[in-house]
């Protein structure tokens, strides 16, 4: 996430259990002072010759935090008075062109993470609690609309071998290998409930 943002984007302030705290700053002022506040992320798949595959971008180089590193399909923070669902919904169409429904997104779970970043001369510590949702719906990359201020380009990965890619120190990902481990873990049981379901 990039510490600056639009100058009249302002983030809500949140309790250790995601509960808000009735405080709003500006994101800027939000990341320099360790404040939790609210990111979503979504995970976008496909089922492809029988193998679970991953949508990933490519986060563009202009980006002030983690430039030219790989990502979820779509992630983004979650603006005062809005909802995850809603920013979901809305970040999928900026950044990749895809017009989700609400119904669409499927809850996995949420987490908090901080860690220290920095963005040109400045240190600050990024403290989220991210809201993670799931998308299975068809994806046709060809017709995917990126935001070239955030993407540089979007590819699919199979998931185990991005299971072994995001453990790897050097791989220039920017979520971590046990988020990714859980998201797997969560998705499949959905996927083998559903299975069971239809049998």
């Amino acid at each position: 996430m990039d510490i600056g943002g639009n100058k009249l984007e302002k983030l809500e302030i949140l309790q250790e259990d995601g509960s808000k705290t009735g405080v709003v700053m500006e994101r800027y002022e939000a990341h320099m002072a360790g404040a939790l506040h609210g990111v979503i992320r979504v995970y976008v798949t496909r089922i492809r010759e029988g193998h679970l595959e991953f949508l990933i971008q490519k986060r563009s180089r202009s980006k002030a935090s983690y430039p030219g590193y790989y990502d979820t399909a779509c992630a983004g923070h979650i603006d005062a008075g809005d909802c995850a669902v809603q920013t979901a919904v809305r970040e999928m169409k900026e950044e990749l062109g895809i017009l989700a429904q609400p119904g669409d997104l499927t809850y996995l779970f949420c987490q908090s993470n901080d860690w220290l970043e920095t963005s040109g001369e400045k240190a600050f510590t990024d403290y989220e609690r991210d809201t993670i949702f799931w998308y299975q719906k068809p994806v046709i990359t060809e017709k995917l609309v990126l935001q070239k201020e955030e993407v540089e380009s979007v590819a699919w990965y199979d998931a185990g071998e991005l299971e072994i890619w995001a453990k790897r120190k050097d791989s220039h990902i920017s979520f971590t290998s046990r988020e990714f481990a859980r998201v797997l873990s969560k998705i499949n049981n959905l996927l083998r409930q559903a299975e069971k379901k239809e049998s």
